[in-house]
């Protein structure tokens, strides 16, 4: 076993991880390198320091401060804006839709009544169309 792997393999110790029979490699290696026993010997060092100092305590609320803005954040809040938009733009998009429908069906009342111009009139040989009027030119029966 490589130093490196020992010092990963310690840490792996120190935190109940490591298998038997690594546990048994990492021992064998710490009995013939003084660089990893020390290692070794540091690390249990400053595991007992941190054992034995005193655990802070929590000021009183902050955990039920923490967990409250814990479950704010997993509420899911209504997205009004994007709302409020898509239904202006449906709005605007209706509007537009009934407007042009409008002007079109105003468009083919014209054209009807100028057809029925046109189809009735059995005297006209020309006629102009000018600004939605019809002028009258010439007809057959005139002389």
């Amino acid at each position: 076993m490589k130093c490196k792997q020992a010092l990963i393999y310690l840490s792996c110790r120190q935190d109940g991880e490591l298998s038997d029979q690594l546990n048994r490699e990492l021992k064998e290696h710490l009995a013939g390198c003084n660089d990893c026993r020390a290692a070794a010997a540091q690390l249990h060092e400053l595991q007992e320091t941190l054992q034995a100092a005193p655990v802070p305590e929590w000021p009183i609320g902050l955990q039920q401060k923490i967990m409250r803005r814990i479950n704010e954040k997993e509420r899911p809040r209504p997205r009004l804006v994007p709302a409020v938009a898509y239904s202006f733009i449906f709005a605007f998009f209706f509007i537009l839709t009934i407007w042009l429908s409008q002007d079109q069906r105003k468009e083919h009342e014209q054209a009807q009544s100028m057809a029925a111009v046109i189809s009735n009139s059995q005297q006209m040989s020309l006629l102009t169309v000018q600004d939605n009027s019809i002028a009258f030119i010439a007809g057959r029966g005139e002389k």
